[in-house]
């Protein structure tokens, strides 16, 4: 929801990515949050975005560049499709991160096109401080959650204690009182009485 309302994407949209950023995650042993956020900041989560030097989809992958990382998909066309652009973009982040000895940092300046220069213009900054941020509200929200489900249980057992009535034993010799009589036995609280007639 955080994302969605950040960037004024679709939710379910959001969902989509991120389970094809796990996926992807888990083939290129890639953090899938580092991946959401190379999405955020070089498209914003557009998938049909387009850079002035050619730089296409969620990740900005060129086509020209990697054009063989797209046979398994048939072809280049296919860029425009968010699971193939996130997973070729997340084999290209996974080379780098192999290149560099797992270094987040150069790995990133690499994605930009910024491996030969001084600086990367803050993109590798820009990115580490939205996965961390991404990871914080994932985190809150986990949180949250699991408050709200120990809350919900013990309402629920409250509950179940509070429609255990109690009733008096009966007097020696008596007979025993009929059910709704307000009387009480051990344990919860007291019967209501009986709705008359």
């Amino acid at each position: 929801q955080h994302i969605a309302r950040k960037y004024r994407v679709n939710a379910s949209s959001v969902e989509q990515y991120m389970g094809y950023a796990r996926q992807s995650g888990k083939t290129y042993n890639v953090d899938p949050y580092l991946i959401m956020a190379v999405m955020a900041t070089e498209s914003s989560f557009n998938p049909r975005a387009q850079s002035r030097v050619g730089a296409q989809g969620l990740m900005q992958v060129h086509t020209r560049m990697h054009k063989k990382r797209f046979k398994p998909y048939g072809s280049t066309d296919t860029v425009w499709e968010p699971k193939v652009n996130i997973q070729v973009g997340s084999s290209i982040l996974s080379d780098y991160l192999k290149r560099y000895g797992g270094s987040e940092r150069r790995a990133l300046k690499a994605y930009v096109g910024a491996a030969r220069m001084s600086h990367d213009g803050g993109y590798g900054n820009k990115v580490l401080r939205r996965r961390d941020e991404f990871v914080s509200v994932s985190v809150a929200a986990s949180n949250n959650a699991t408050s709200q489900a120990m809350a919900s249980q013990a309402d629920g057992g409250r509950k179940s204690v509070d429609l255990r009535c109690r009733r008096a034993p009966s007097p020696a010799g008596a007979a025993s009182a009929p059910a709704g009589s307000g009387r009480a036995d051990s344990g919860g609280r007291p019967c209501p009485p009986a709705a008359a007639g």
